[in-house]
This record gives structure tokens, C-alpha cells and sequence, in this order.
């Protein structure tokens, strides 16, 4: 194409948009009733912003006018609207009137927007049968979401017999369409196990396919397999990479990971300040781990002057989130007193919060309440079930406690084989509470066994031990 010819399609190019943009002017301004599509368009451009000042409601009001002539797309549009609450309150009821609409004339994109309101309930009873039905509708004209949610019904047995080799297929046609959900979802599948043997090589692979699409939950989900290096080598330049696109997109698990990130100095120089302001910017997302975070770096004073209000406020917003750790935290803050005087009763309701989660240091300290009655009544029976708990996660602390109640009788009856059981099941890992204890059970059985064990605590400095062994030297 010669120059000439260039600029012959650039002035008719040109004229054709003029031309368009002063229709749109007139009608808006005369209110000229004009095609669907002009009144469409005109919604569209106060949707995106594009020419005229964004305002949801002047959309709205020109789609409304397209959509009284039957223009499928201002229908569409508008469905979305009401869904989403853009120009006005938030109404499912109308949102399902257009889907609907359109679902039934075979939109395929309708139809999914459609299933996925039956799915979850909104504007309409919750009916995963009719979910199904509509995704079926639009995975056979091809539609990838279509075939993408149908698969994850499957998956989950919503409204269809539970089918991880349906699902797989289904999703897949998805991904293979470009479809960056799908693309994720096949690593779900890979990652855990999905009728398929677990593979994190495979699950990088799909990750990876759904992050170059700028797919955020992929992005940091890759990136933290370069963290760990599963499925792929450790990389920590490419792990910050990864969770870096996500952050940018403000997706809260990627700030709080880079917040780590900085914190541990993994592979970077430690910085606390920069930890802080990755944790802040997620827990202003209300995202419960990064609100722990942060108000771990307030307790101790890392990165941001130390401020047990500050670390008091993030912690409640976090355990009120069903965050354990936050919850165990709270409990410590009320059991020592850190923001007002000891409070037991509320270390008690924190802790068991923690322990409920399964948390093992907040079991062993709950437990600790019951056995001293300390925040509520004593009961030995609740304290040996609670060291239980924590014990058999091979939590030392517990392990030792629960050996002492077998020795003293305490809410048991007084065993020491037991005791010895779990007091050595604690040594093994160096409680030194647990080797004094043992030294001790055996110093009018086996003295050589006895300094053995207080040997080896007094090698972890434990001073009891220490003297002990020296009166025996």
C-alpha cells in the first residue's frame, strides 16, 4: 500500500469516528432517539471513561435505553451493572432478569453469568442443577467460563455425581482456550491430586501459563513456588518477580508474601520497614495473615516503632478473621498483661480459639489454665485433654506437662511408665523440663541413668540440672 492510499484510509478513518462522536454529541445533547447501537455506545463510553466522564448511572440510564430495543449487548451490560453495584445499590433480582433474557435466546456468555447466580445463591434460591443446566448450555456452544465452571461443579459434586476425571477434561478445553482461570485451575488440579498424581513440575507448568496471562492468583501462586522451590528450583529473584506482578494488581497474599519476604531476607537484604509496608498494604485489604504480621512487627518494635496498641488492634482484626495465630497472640497480651493488668478469663476465650484451630502452643497453654483454674474453674479432666492435643502434634511443652500429670496423678491416675513415655517423647527434642524430669524419675533406679539425663540438660544450660549433677559428682 502506497503513502497515498495510507492516508486515504487514515482521513476516512478519521470521518468515520467524527462522524460517530458528533452523533453521539447530538443525541445526547438533543436527546435525538437514535439506533440501540448509538445508545449503546454512548453507555459504554460513560461505563469506560472513554471520551465522555465516567458515571455508572448516565450508563445505566442510555444502556436501559438500548435494552428497550432489544440490544443484547446494553442487556448484557446491564446485568453486570446491577451484579456488580455500579450506578446504584447492588440488585441480583435485576441483574437475572437480563441474564436470563438472554440465556434463553442461546447467548453463551448470558448463560454462564446465569448459571453462576443459581450457583451462588444470589437473587435466586440457590439451584446447582440449574447452575449445571446453563453451563452445560454454554461448554457446548464452546464457552470456555462455560466449561470452566461446569468442570468445577464436577470437582466439588455441586448438582452432579463428584467427577475429578470430568472435571480435569472440562477445565482443560478451558485452558486450552486461553482462558487464564482455567489455566490456574488445571494447577489446583496438579497441585493437589485431582484424579490426577500430584505433580508440582505440571502444576508450575499451568501456573505459570495463567501468570503470563497477568492472571494475579497464578502470579503470586508461581511465585511462591520459586520461594520454595517445588516443582521448579528455588529461585528468589524470580520468586519476587512473580509476586511483584501480583502485588502491582494489589492481590493481598503477594504483598504479604514479599512482606516475608523482606522480613526473613530471603534473598534479599532484611528489612523490616519494607516488610511493614508490604503487610500494611495487604491488611488494609483486610487480609487476616498480613493483620498478624503487622501486628507482630508493632509488638516487638521491627520496622515501626514498637506500639502494643497498634499490635493489640491488628491482632483482634485478624483473630476476628479466624486467623489462630492472632487469636493465640491476644491470648499471651491478656495472659502477661502487655496493653492493661493480666486478664485470664480473656486469655482463656483467646486461647481456646487458637486450640479450637488446632493451634498446639495455644492447646498447652489453655491447658495450663484448667490446671491452675486460672480465667475459670480448675478441671484436670480439660487440661489433660488439651496437653493431649498439643502433645500429639510432637509439641515438646505439652508432651512434658502431660508426663507430669501422670506422674503426680493429676486428673489421671498416677502412672510412671507413662510418664516416663512422654516425658522421653519431650527429651527427644530437648525440653530440658523433660530431661531433668526423667533424671529425677530415675535417681533411685538407675544412677548412671540419672546423671545421663541431667547431663544433657545441664549441656543445654539448665541450671537445676547443673547443681544436681555436681552433688552426684
Amino acid at each position: 500500500m502506497n503513502v497515498y492510499n495510507i492516508r486515504s484510509l487514515l482521513k476516512i478513518t478519521f470521518a468515520f469516528f467524527l462522524a460517530v462522536f458528533l452523533l453521539l454529541i447530538l443525541t445526547i445533547v438533543l436527546g435525538l432517539n437514535y439506533s440501540s447501537w448509538v445508545q449503546n455506545k454512548i453507555g459504554s463510553y460513560y461505563e469506560d471513561g472513554f471520551i465522555l466522564s465516567q458515571n455508572y448511572s448516565k450508563a445505566k440510564k442510555w444502556y436501559e435505553k438500548a435494552a428497550e430495543n432489544q440490544n443484547e449487548s446494553a442487556m448484557f451490560s446491564l446485568g453486570l451493572l446491577y451484579q456488580k453495584g455500579l450506578g446504584g445499590p447492588k440488585d441480583y433480582s435485576k441483574a437475572l432478569k437480563y441474564y436470563k433474557k438472554l440465556a434463553y435466546s442461546g447467548i453463551p456468555v448470558a448463560q454462564v453469568y446465569l448459571g453462576n447466580l443459581y450457583e451462588e445463591g444470589l437473587g435466586i434460591e440457590q439451584d446447582y442443577s440449574q447452575a449445571k443446566h446453563w453451563y452445560s448450555l454454554a461448554a457446548k456452544q464452546g464457552n470456555p467460563l462455560g466449561q470452566n465452571n461446569l468442570g468445577i461443579l464436577y470437582q466439588n459434586g455441586f448438582g452432579v455425581p463428584q467427577d475429578d476425571i470430568k472435571a480435569k477434561s472440562l477445565i482443560e478445553q478451558a485452558a486450552y482456550r486461553k482462558l487464564d482461570i482455567a489455566n490456574y485451575n488445571m494447577a489446583i488440579i496438579y497441585e493437589n491430586g485431582y484424579g490426577v498424581t500430584p505433580d508440582y513440575k505440571k502444576a508450575s507448568y499451568w501456573y505459570e501459563r495463567a501468570a503470563r496471562q497477568d492472571y494475579a492468583p497464578a502470579q503470586n501462586d508461581l511465585g511462591y513456588y520459586y520461594l520454595e522451590g517445588l516443582g521448579v528450583g528455588q529461585d528468589y529473584e524470580l520468586a519476587r518477580k512473580w509476586l511483584k506482578k501480583a502485588a502491582k494488581q494489589g492481590y493481598a497474599p503477594a504483598q504479604n508474601t514479599l512482606g516475608y519476604i523482606y522480613q526473613k531476607g530471603l534473598g534479599v537484604i532484611q528489612d523490616d520497614e519494607k516488610a511493614a509496608q508490604y503487610y500494611e498494604l495487604a491488611s488494609n485489604q483486610d487480609y487476616a495473615p498480613a493483620q498478624y504480621n503487622i501486628g507482630f512487627l508493632y509488638e516487638h518494635g521491627y520496622g515501626v516503632e514498637q506500639d502494643l496498641d497498634l499490635a493489640y488492634l491488628w491482632y483482634k482484626l485478624a483473630a476476628s478473621h479466624g486467623e489462630s495465630d492472632a487469636a493465640y497472640s491476644l491470648g499471651d497480651m491478656y495472659y502477661f498483661g502487655a496493653v492493661s493488668a493480666p486478664d485470664f478469663k480473656e486469655a482463656r476465650k483467646w486461647y481456646e480459639q487458637a486450640a479450637l484451630d488446632g493451634k498446639a502452643a495455644a492447646q498447652n497453654d489453655l491447658a495450663f489454665l484448667y490446671q491452675k483454674g486460672l480465667g475459670g474453674a480448675l478441671d484436670l479432666s480439660q487440661a489433660k485433654e488439651w496437653y493431649e492435643k498439643a502433645a500429639n502434634q510432637d509439641y515438646s511443652t505439652a508432651q512434658y506437662n502431660l508426663g507430669y500429670l501422670y506422674e503426680k496423678g493429676l486428673g489421671v491416675k498416677k502412672d510412671l511408665n507413662k510418664a516416663r513415655e512422654w516425658y522421653e517423647k519431650a527429651a527427644e527434642q530437648n525440653n530440658v523440663e523433660a530431661l531433668y524430669a526423667l533424671a529425677l524419675l530415675y535417681q533411685d533406679l538407675e544412677i548412671d541413668r540419672t546423671k545421663f539425663w541431667l547431663k544433657k540438660a545441664c549441656d543445654l544450660e539448665y541450671q537445676q540440672a547443673c547443681e544436681k549433677l555436681n552433688t552426684l559428682s
